[in-house]
């Protein structure tokens, strides 16, 4: 594999990848595009795949022939996709491959294909579409983002005022869900934490003696039933709302592992069970599932610490009086009321100024300078 990286080149620029294992092809279209982006080159697919997976920031374009000795363009630009979603995928093609190229595009594969014979203003022009794209989608993605992250606070912060316990439990397992889709790297974060969420939130509809068999792993016929139900009608509600269709197939796939397919419906599912298997036998657990569990997702979930709840790096353990609590603590212990013991607020729980002041009511003046214990940044 050879390959040739930009030097000398401004932060602000566009970054390019193209691959071809023809050097005299590499080194024409690299002499196109130089003056405009930051263009790397390699004559290799598999040596694509490493600087697509290594590359900080991402490359916005990659360019690839289709017909290489190593692997064709096609199947090199859909391996990008899933290590690089962000980046825009562009396909060279001879005339023979003008069908295929053009049902890459149909089904989402590539972006653009253009035959080899293209014009200098015909890359160019092609390659300023792609960067269009790009940030276009970036755009789309950070709104989306902060629009879920919005929403995810909403959520926790209601079912939390609703069902503390059932959020104590939706919190372990959105912790459990997050790292695995980090670690596995085959599932948007957010994604899973946002099915992990509304999943528990269908829930709510359910008794008590179903949820203990939910998280025991051991459903009964008539339990299923009773979670299939509450998770088809949010599954429902979900198919209407743009964006949210592969979280909509997450919920109705995660009530058990057999109907787990996909690798975020796998996510969601062990990070259920996971809070209450014993470290004893974690792993001979884990290992029983192994066959039915994408190797990526197994191989995250034997890796990630697997307590309920674990200090997190850049906090500090803090005591205090409900009224020294801030915004952007989190509980390191249940709060529960005085006499019968009832549950408040759960031990995980993000706190908000308005689950502050709901705190503050319910404790009474009475109570309000019991201690207690948070979590909060080393920063404050």
């Amino acid at each position: 594999m050879t390959y040739e990286r930009a030097t000398q080149v401004p932060l602000d620029r566009e970054r390019i990848l193209i691959v071809d294992d023809a050097p005299s092809a590499l080194a024409l279209y690299r002499a196109r595009l130089v003056s405009d982006y930051d263009v790397d080159v390699v004559n290799s697919a598999f040596g694509a795949v490493t600087m697509i997976r290594d590359a900080k920031p991402p490359y916005h374009v990659i360019i690839s022939d289709q017909v290489m000795p190593d692997m064709d363009g096609l199947a090199l630009l859909r391996q990008v996709k899933k290590l690089s979603p962000s980046t825009i995928r562009i396909l060279l093609t001879g005339a023979a491959d003008l069908d295929l190229a053009q049902r890459a595009v149909n089904e989402g594969q590539v972006f653009r294909f253009l035959q080899k014979d293209t014009k200098s203003d015909g890359l160019g022009a092609a390659v300023a579409a792609a960067i269009r794209e790009y940030h276009k989608r970036v755009a789309q993605a950070d709104m989306m983002q902060q629009v879920m992250g919005a929403s995810v606070r909403l959520l926790l912060e209601v079912m939390s005022a609703v069902n503390p316990r059932l959020a104590r439990r939706c919190m372990a397992s959105r912790r459990i869900a997050m790292r695995l889709a980090r670690e596995s790297g085959k599932v948007d974060p957010m994604e899973v934490s946002l099915a992990v969420i509304l999943a528990s939130i269908a829930r709510m509809t359910v008794p008590e003696m179903t949820l203990e068999e939910l998280h025991d792993g051991d459903l009964s016929t008539d339990g299923r039933a009773d979670i299939e139900r509450a998770h088809k009608l949010v599954s429902e509600l979900l198919d209407d709302v743009p964006r949210l269709a592969t979280v909509s197939e997450t919920i109705s796939q995660c009530v058990s592992i057999e109907n787990a397919k996909s690798p975020a419906a796998q996510i969601v599912w062990l990070s259920e069970q996971i809070p209450n298997r014993r470290d004893n036998d974690k792993l001979d657990w884990l290992g029983s599932y192994r066959d039915g569990l994408d190797p990526e997702v197994y191989q995250a979930a034997t890796l990630i610490g697997w307590a309920e709840h674990q200090r997190r790096p850049g906090m500090k353990l803090v005591a205090g009086s409900a009224a020294n609590l801030l915004p952007g603590d989190i509980l390191d212990e249940d709060v529960t009321t005085g006499r019968d013991k009832r549950l408040i607020l759960a031990r995980g729980q993000p706190l908000t100024p308005n689950l502050i002041e709901r705190l503050r009511l319910v404790l009474g003046p009475a109570r309000r300078s019991t201690t207690i214990k948070v979590l909060r940044p080393d920063c404050v």
